[in-house]
């Protein structure tokens, strides 16, 4: 799997450990269901592995479309395969048997209908939409054609979502929401929750504001008729109704030992910067910073669960099989858990059929028991 790194000058670098540091403080909301709640278990009931390769990338004619696979989703209404594509700057579309369907993108660039940083996506039966970080717009396709309507936006969003009625979600939200909405034609028609709602932590000390406008791990998904925003930096969850109120609230890390347990084992975040090789120096005051995330790819299963993959950072932990979570939106129980094969990474549920990406050569399979 894609490790995941930003490009932080020091006093971001500074901001992260803050916000590392303050995850373990007292100081989280009372709204946020805390260690004194009972603990989830999750311990795995199976172990999943590749049966079926589906597509390796670049290797064929019949595989060209496809660089790398950083996020691989499932869509329940017409069976296929969603397949997020940054080095290319493409979301492709492929059936489950892995043949190329559609390819929504026209590549890296600066054009009005290239990207710069695709960072993240979302499909409807209708549309397929996706962020351009670099270039701060929001391109939108309609579902099966070439023809891109895209749209400028003011910040540099960090997740998309679609709802049923076709709006578009964009997280942290840049006023006084935690998700920003905008209708498929670019307008900006309002906001979903208050801006000190959004799942982040911060130390008395911290400028807040700044932290939740940089929440990095923030990722906002539609599950059945709920709005969901996780930050997958500190593990915390948070779930909207379609009216802007938030419903229920989760600290995963205080409800579930598992889960602490690679935390206190895994090493402290400035030493992993400093130790791996990402952490390279690439400029005066600029490092290559690798976030610890231990949750990868949250989306909507087609049983109106949230899907999780969730990676240890420790590599002793992580050879032993990543865990692939099912959670129920509504009691915030886990109600399925699986070891995942240990060479395999992001991971999307067609439930009770599996779909995921392999570590190093980025082949797509399908999973069984």
């Amino acid at each position: 799997m894609v490790r995941r790194c930003f490009l932080v000058a020091g006093a971001l670098l500074l901001m992260a450990c803050q916000v590392q540091d303050a995850a373990d403080s007292d100081g989280v909301a009372a709204r946020v269901a805390s260690s004194e709640e009972p603990g989830i278990e999750v311990e795995p009931d199976h172990t999943l592995y590749p049966r079926t390769m589906l597509v390796v990338p670049d290797t064929t004619p019949e595989s060209d479309w496809l660089s790398i696979a950083v996020a691989v989703r499932y869509d329940p209404g017409s069976g296929m395969l969603f397949i997020l594509d940054p080095l290319r700057g493409r979301v492709a579309e492929a059936d489950t048997l892995g043949a190329l369907v559609h390819l929504y993108g026209a590549g890296i660039g600066e054009g009005p209908h290239e990207v710069r940083e695709l960072t993240d996506f979302s499909f409807s039966p209708s549309h397929v939409v996706f962020l351009d970080r670099g270039n701060r717009k929001v391109m939108v396709y309609p579902r099966g054609a070439s023809r891109v309507d895209p749209f400028p936006v003011s910040t540099a969003y960090r997740s998309i979502a679609l709802t049923p009625e076709e709006t578009i979600l964009v997280a942290p939200g840049i006023g006084a929401h935690a998700v920003d909405v905008y209708s498929t034609a670019g307008d900006l028609t309002g906001g979903i929750g208050e801006f000190e709602e959004l799942p982040v932590r911060c130390a008395p000390d911290d400028d807040c504001e700044r932290v939740r406008r940089m929440c990095l791990g923030c990722e906002v998904r539609v599950v059945g008729d709920v709005v969901l925003v996780m930050n997958t930096e500190t593990d915390l969850l948070t779930i909207f109704a379609t009216e802007g109120r938030p419903t229920r609230s989760v600290d995963l890390r205080a409800r579930i030992p598992r889960l602490r347990e690679w935390i206190a084992t895994d090493e402290p975040i400035l030493a992993r910067m400093q130790e791996d090789s990402d952490a390279r120096p690439i400029g005066p005051g600029v490092v290559s910073v690798v976030f610890k995330r231990y949750f990868d790819n949250p989306h909507a299963s087609p049983d109106g669960r949230l899907a999780l993959s969730v990676n240890p950072a420790a590599p002793e932990l992580r050879e032993s099989g990543y865990q692939y979570w099912l959670l129920d939106v509504d009691t915030l129980e886990i109600e399925s858990v699986m070891f995942g094969d240990p060479t395999l990474g992001t991971t999307a549920t067609g439930w009770p059929t599996v779909f995921a990406a392999q570590r190093e050569s980025y082949a797509i399979y399908r999973l069984q028991d």
